[in-house]
C-alpha cells in the first residue's frame, strides 16, 4: 500500500511480481512464527469461511481455465481454429491467453494475502492505528508530489514523460482512476483517524470548550498530518478529474461514517 505506487501503481509485470513475491514471503514468515509459538491465528478460518470460501472458489475457477487437460468442448474455439490453420495439434484450454489468466490469478492471490495479513495484525488497536497512519502519510506524500508536478507544469511521472491524462493529476500512477482510488483510500483513512481523535477527546468527560481546545491542541501538536491530509488529498482527488475515483471515495466515506455510528451504539450498549 505504501510502496506500490512508486513503480507506477504496480501495473508493470516486474512490479506486481515483486509485490506478490514479497506478500508470499510475509505469509510464510507469519505462518512459521505462528507454528513456532503454538498460538492460534487471531482470526481463524472458522470465523472467516464466509469470506474465504467464495474467494477460494473464484481462485480455483481461474486456475481451472488455464488447464490443458480439460475436455476439448470446454476449450476456447480459437484453439481449434489455430490447430486447423497450423496443421499441428495445439494444447487448448478454457482461457485463450493462459499467461494473462495466470497473471490475473497471481495478482488476485496477492490482494488476498494483503487482506489476510492486514486482518491478522490489524485486530490489535495499536497496530491498526499504525497501519492507518502509514496509509495517511503515504497518501499525503504521493499527493504532494502530484500537486507539485501539476502546478509546475512538468507533465512528468517520475523521470518519464506523461503520455496520457496530461491534463489530470496522476501522481506516480499512469492512470487517473487508479490514482484517484489511492487518494480516496488515504482520505478515508485520514477521516477515520480524525473521527477516532474526536471520540477519544470527547470521551474524556470535559466541557465543550475544554474538549474543543484539547482536540485542536492534539491535532496541531501530535496529529497534524491528519489536518494536512484532509486538505491535500481532496485537492489532489479533484484535480485527478476521475469521476469513478470520486464516487468510490464517497462510497468509502459513507461506509466509514456508518461504521462509526454503529461503533457508537455498540459502545453505548
Amino acid at each position: 500500500m505504501v510502496l506500490a505506487p512508486i513503480p507506477f501503481g504496480a501495473i508493470e509485470a516486474w512490479s506486481w511480481s515483486f509485490l506478490g513475491t514479497a506478500v508470499g514471503l510475509l505469509l510464510i514468515v507469519w505462518a512459521a512464527d505462528l507454528a513456532a509459538s503454538g498460538a492460534a491465528a487471531p482470526a481463524g478460518l472458522r470465523r472467516l469461511w464466509p469470506l474465504v470460501l467464495p474467494f477460494a472458489v473464484v481462485a480455483v475457477w481461474i486456475a481451472f481455465q488455464t488447464e490443458t487437460g480439460t475436455l476439448t468442448t470446454q476449450h476456447h474455439p480459437l484453439w481449434k481454429t489455430t490447430a486447423e490453420v497450423l496443421g499441428v495439434p495445439v494444447q487448448g484450454s478454457v482461457s485463450l491467453d493462459r499467461y494473462e489468466t495466470g497473471a490475473a490469478l497471481f495478482r488476485l492471490l496477492t490482494y488476498g494475502g494483503i487482506f489476510w495479513l492486514a486482518l491478522q495484525h490489524g485486530r490489535d488497536a495499536a497496530r491498526a492505528r499504525q497501519m492507518m497512519q502509514a496509509v495517511v502519510v503515504a497518501g499525503v506524500a504521493y499527493a504532494a508530489y502530484g500537486l507539485a508536478v501539476e502546478f509546475s507544469g512538468a507533465q512528468m511521472i517520475l523521470w518519464y514523460d506523461k503520455v496520457r491524462y496530461v491534463d489530470s493529476l496522476t501522481s506516480t500512477f499512469w492512470y487517473k482512476n487508479a490514482y484517484a482510488t489511492y487518494a480516496g483510500l488515504g482520505l478515508v483513512a485520514a477521516l477515520g483517524l480524525f473521527v477516532a481523535a474526536i471520540g477519544e477527546t470527547t470521551g474524556a468527560g470535559f466541557g465543550r470548550r475544554e474538549t474543543a481546545a484539547m482536540l485542536v491542541n492534539r491535532l496541531l501538536a501530535r496529529d497534524w498530518i491528519i489536518l494536512v491530509a484532509l486538505v491535500v488529498l481532496p485537492t489532489a482527488l479533484l484535480l485527478s478529474d476521475s469521476r469513478a475515483g470520486f464516487l468510490a471515495t464517497c462510497f468509502g466515506l459513507l461506509v466509514l461514517l456508518i461504521a462509526a455510528r454503529l461503533g457508537e451504539r455498540r459502545a453505548a450498549r
